[in-house]
């Protein structure tokens, strides 16, 4: 950064926002250390316990159906539970995402079986199409929305709007700009 001669200040908060970056990554990466080492533990352990189970049913002579267990059998049911697990495992993310996706569809439907406050069958006043010009007028025109009525968007707005001309609403984000249109 060259400008306004702030080289040595850009530096310095550069290298301030990296070392909260590095102490960050440190201690994610004990985490996920010590998350692997377990998962490796883990998995050890049920290569051990399916060897000794296997082992426990040739050496005990337990059959199924009359016919023993032979080496092929036990390490395939191994692997079979092994990867079983595994699969289950990488599900979890993406069961927390269709819960998410239900609730959504949820809010979406409660939104969209909300009866109106305006009855669109009651019969209203009839607007005469040849007083119409185009222009649109606002006069002093207070608003907030119904879930938020301690924020006021527009606080005595008032502004023409000229009937074939182009307007630009211009002004910062949460300043009503959409709130008119």
């Amino acid at each position: 950064m060259h400008t306004f001669c702030n080289e040595a200040l850009e530096h310095r908060n550069y290298i301030k926002f990296l070392e909260r970056t590095k102490k960050v990554q440190i201690k994610n990466s004990i985490i996920a250390a010590i998350g692997g080492g377990m998962l490796f533990f883990t998995l050890q352990l049920l290569y051990a316990m399916a060897f000794w189970f296997g082992g426990y049913l040739r050496v005990e002579r337990v059959a199924e159906d009359g016919e023993l267990y032979t080496g092929g059998q036990v390490i395939a049911i191994m692997f079979t539970v092994i990867f079983g697990a595994f699969n289950l495992g990488s599900a979890i993310p993406h069961i927390k995402a269709l819960t998410e996706g239900r609730i959504a569809c949820k809010l979406s439907y409660d939104t969209i079986d909300t009866k109106a406050k305006v009855d669109p069958n009651k019969k209203g006043t009839k607007v005469d199409k040849v007083s119409m010009n185009g222009k649109i007028v606002f006069q002093d025109v207070c608003f907030s929305y119904p879930t938020r009525p301690e924020s006021q968007v527009l606080k005595k707005f008032s502004c023409e709007f000229e009937a074939g001309k182009t307007t630009a609403l211009v002004g910062y984000s949460g300043s009503g700009k959409s709130t008119i249109i």
